[in-house]
């Protein structure tokens, strides 16, 4: 496995909205980290093919893997690691769609898993 970026997508958020847009340059899995003190998560990770469009409206929710459970989904709602399958995303972004309480910090890194 190849390291190929890192990127804090949130740090201490507490309430809904995307983070910034991290850009794929050449990994086909995405290693996602979620911690904090929150309850109520709902958190999408996005991604497009279509690095043209600037509208930031032809995002699409990824499936997610969870590491620990193995169960698969369109959302995270508890801290754990996860992985994203991305090889064809040229540019992921993550979405709180709503936060109870508490706060929550995101980390991902793309990597290369054949080397």
């Amino acid at each position: 496995m190849r390291e190929l970026t890192n990127f804090v997508f949130f740090k201490n958020a507490d309430v809904a909205g995307a983070s910034g847009i991290a850009y794929n340059s050449g990994g086909d899995a995405l290693g996602v980290q979620v911690s904090g003190t929150f309850t109520g998560l709902s958190l999408e990770v996005q991604g497009r093919v279509d690095v043209a469009d600037e509208t930031n409206n032809n995002f699409v929710t990824l499936s997610v893997l969870d590491m620990t459970t193995f169960d698969v989904g369109g959302e995270i709602t508890k801290a754990g690691v996860y992985e994203v399958p991305v090889e064809t995303q040229k540019q992921v972004r993550l979405v709180i769609k709503s936060i109870a309480s508490g706060s929550v910090q995101v980390f991902g890194r793309f990597v290369n898993t054949a080397g």
